[in-house]
């Protein structure tokens, strides 16, 4: 059998506020991807929307990033990225996706116009994490790009 393939989770949201459904999702969904045994979950990201996002009512991102810190304090494998509430205009769900594939991809770079990096890259990067140790409980995402694929979800309440 092949090697499952590895997983990072990641939902973007206003976050306003979070809940412990918000959080409950993704222990739902990597139990789910971990039971096939086609993929393992190496980790989870909470992408929470800039302050520019146009909702009613939506609590400024510093708060929201705040409450998300905080609730995120007992888990080992989510974590916030701030990196979406700090843009300068409200971000589309593909853009932010791109970002954290290139992260994943080890191309990030500063400018988000740049093109998803071409497979025949992406295989070279992924070359060099070929012998990564997935069992450590705290992932260091940046360097997890073996095959690593990014897998947005979204909450129906």
């Amino acid at each position: 059998m092949a090697s499952p393939r590895r997983v990072v989770l990641i939902a973007c949201g206003s976050y306003n506020p979070v809940t412990n459904m918000h959080l409950r999702m993704f222990e739902l969904a990597r139990d789910s991807m971990n039971r096939t045994g086609r993929f393992k979950v190496i980790g989870g990201v909470i992408s929470p929307v800039g302050d520019q996002y146009e909702k009613k009512d939506l609590q400024p991102a510093k708060h929201r990033c705040n409450m998300l810190r905080e609730a995120l304090t007992s888990s080992d494998w989510i974590r916030m990225d701030t990196w979406e509430c700090e843009q300068p205009s409200w971000s589309r769900t593909a853009l932010v996706l791109r970002h954290h594939q290139a992260i994943l991809d080890g191309a990030a770079t500063n400018n988000t116009n740049n093109p998803a990096p071409s497979k025949r890259r992406r295989r070279e990067v992924n070359r060099d994490y070929i012998n990564q140790d997935d069992d450590n409980a705290n992932h260091n995402l940046r360097n997890k790009s073996n095959s690593v694929i990014l897998f947005k979800f979204v909450l129906l309440l």
